[in-house]
């Protein structure tokens, strides 16, 4: 019961400043729980969802539904395969490149969601991916 409720809550303050006007002022990214990024992708069709992990993870290891894989040593030279009238949700595998990535991403005008903790936490809250 408590992580039901805990899981409504994140997600009615991700609602909120996702919905909040300036919320991405200042070139700045948002970092996502997993609850909030399954509930973004679940109903937000303006959504990319982008792995920036390696080839080899993205087989290995499993990938969230409907990901485009740009591993970060190349996202630089691939931001025109990205459309900037979609907000991004981008993740690896624990956060670390994502964030590095977001930040490039949110610097040439992109609107991003981090997933905090990547695919790992995603695994580790049951929630399903392809494997």
């Amino acid at each position: 019961m408590k992580k039901q409720i805990l899981k409504m809550l994140l997600i009615a303050i991700g609602m909120y400043t996702f919905y909040t006007p300036n919320a991405y002022a200042g070139n700045r990214f948002k970092t996502i729980w997993v609850e909030e990024a399954y509930w973004y992708m679940q109903r937000d069709k303006n959504i990319t969802v982008l792995d920036v992990r390696t080839p080899d993870e993205f087989e290995d290891d499993g990938s969230l539904f409907h990901a485009r894989l740009i591993p970060l040593p190349i996202l630089a030279q691939n931001l025109d395969k990205l459309d900037k009238s979609k907000t991004i949700v981008v993740y690896c595998y624990s956060g670390r490149r994502s964030s590095l990535a977001a930040k490039l991403l949110t610097k040439n005008g992109f609107t991003v969601l981090n997933l905090a903790g990547g695919i790992s936490a995603w695994i580790d809250m049951d929630f399903p991916y392809n494997f």
